[in-house]
């Protein structure tokens, strides 16, 4: 019977310490708003609703190298603050291929497209 008791009590003790290891939260992969193709025409911004208030302002220059054609995008995040005035958050420029998928992540922001050249 000692023997008995001694593995059940080992038995409860590894359970115990087991049971308290904790592990780190699995990382939340961001949310990401993906607007599909977008048209583009070189020097004319286009408006995308993001949600939460949030929008993004795409202003596409088309840049042709021989027969590749590149997109430079000034991407504009605007948000209203609490007084409902419209606050510029961040401005990357973003480049790409035409026809070719492009995304960029500016804090919760994650956007993905791609590039359609209006003919």
């Amino acid at each position: 019977m000692k023997h008995h008791t001694s593995l059940i009590i080992a038995a409860l003790l590894i359970s115990v310490f087991a049971g308290c290891s904790k592990h780190p939260p699995a990382a939340v992969a961001p949310k990401i708003t993906d607007l599909g193709v977008v048209e583009i025409a070189s020097g004319t911004p286009i408006r995308h609703d993001l949600g939460d208030g949030k929008a993004c302002v795409i202003t596409p220059t088309v840049i042709t190298n021989g027969s590749a054609r590149f997109v430079k995008m000034r991407m504009v995040i605007e948000q209203p603050d609490s007084s409902g005035i419209v606050q510029t958050q961040a401005c990357p420029w973003v480049q790409a291929i035409a026809g070719e998928s492009a995304e960029w992540q500016v804090g919760d922001i994650h956007v993905r497209l791609t590039t359609r050249i209006k003919p």
